[in-house]
């Protein structure tokens, strides 16, 4: 590799080093204040444990970000100091210029390919069995300060009762479920009431089990047994028809592949995998495509100033490429377009634009 390309690359790497530390520092704010908020009483080992998956669950964001403001600074600092023109004039073409930053937005996507295939899924995973092995600790919490009522957040259920016993029994236990589709309010999806109830939390079955006698179902479907066996999900109790149904997230690209395959009548239908497929191959090539629109906007604009290239990747990122991954995503979510052609739609286009923008600059 000539001596320009390795300075280029030296310097990729380490303002790749300085961002992350940064977009990782905003994701680990953002976890805890997220968790906090879903999260009313937790204990800090909990509270530690989410934050740490949180961040690393958002590395499929964290590193195409990376790479964006890594190439826009030094491209843009290389054309500021005129080190792009004195490579031009010593006839060297700016083509070669872009190897480094291609090879490190290639190696950026793959990394982010096996988070999002090997990684992520086992995080997410892990961090519904912290959220439900917690749950204990909320229920042992309100118990202490006295309080009768337990909302586990995101509108997804609640337990209400009127006072517990020495003995860890919920007397006059009301518990609500609710259910929620896409945008509309939520709606009463299960409601029963117990004359006494417990919780207890299964290790094995990394479940939480509510234990209940005297049962009145009030509304949704029959309750046919003294013992009804409830799960969390997203921070909330959920009832057992879901109990075993894996999130989209902790599905791996193997997993996504065969479930889009199967016909069966379920909870989600074969296109919303393949969507979730598309999606993380297409979040993987963001890195690449952030490479062809970096540089030649940094070479145009020629700053090196953080402030700029922060400025310059929240217009490429914020106002181009995730509003139309998003519209993608919607237009596959209500059939209008395939799964395939719809969430790589957005990447079409700004790569297309990319490449023109490249070719511009180039020719100067």
């Amino acid at each position: 590799m000539p001596l320009f390309q390795r300075y280029l690359l030296r310097e990729l790497l380490l303002n790749a080093a300085i961002t992350f530390a940064v977009m990782s520092g905003i994701f680990l704010v953002g976890g805890a204040l997220t968790i906090l908020h879903k999260m009313e009483v937790l204990t800090l080992y909990t509270f530690l444990r989410g934050v740490g998956f949180f961040v690393a669950t958002n590395l499929d964001k964290t590193l195409p970000m990376t790479a964006l403001i890594a190439v826009v600074m030094t491209y843009g600092r290389a054309a500021a100091e005129n080190e792009i023109n004195s490579m031009r004039a010593a006839g060297v073409h700016l083509y070669t210029a872009y190897a480094p930053a291609l090879l490190f937005g290639i190696c950026s996507a793959a990394v982010v390919l096996v988070v999002n295939d090997r990684i992520a899924p086992g995080i997410s995973a892990s961090k519904r069995e912290i959220i439900r092995a917690g749950l204990m600790d909320i229920l042992k919490t309100k118990i202490e300060r006295g309080d009768n009522y337990l909302d586990l957040g995101d509108d997804r259920s609640s337990v209400l009762w009127r006072t517990v016993t020495e003995d860890g029994y919920f007397l006059d236990l009301r518990y609500k479920k609710y259910k929620k589709s896409g945008d509309t309010s939520p709606r009463l999806d299960l409601e029963i009431f117990a004359e006494r109830a417990r919780f207890r939390f299964d290790e094995r079955q990394n479940l939480v089990l509510m234990e209940a006698w005297n049962l009145k179902n009030l509304y949704g479907g029959a309750v046919g047994a003294d013992s009804v066996v409830e799960h969390v999900d997203n921070y909330a109790i959920s009832a057992g028809d879901e109990v075993g149904e894996k999130k989209l997230s902790e599905h791996t690209l193997v997993d996504l592949q065969a479930a889009a395959a199967r016909r069966y009548d379920g909870a989600r239908r074969p296109r919303q995998y393949r969507t979730e497929f598309q999606k993380r191959i297409a979040g993987a090539f963001s890195c690449v495509l952030f490479v062809l629109l970096g540089v030649p906007l940094a070479i145009i604009f020629r700053h090196g100033n953080r402030m700029v290239a922060f400025m310059i990747a929240f217009m490429i990122a914020i106002l181009g490429y995730y509003p139309l991954f998003l519209l993608g995503d919607v237009l596959s979510d209500e059939a209008k377009l395939p799964p395939a052609l719809a969430v790589w739609l957005g990447s079409g286009i700004l790569a297309a634009l990319g490449l023109g923008l490249s070719y511009t600059v180039c020719r100067r």
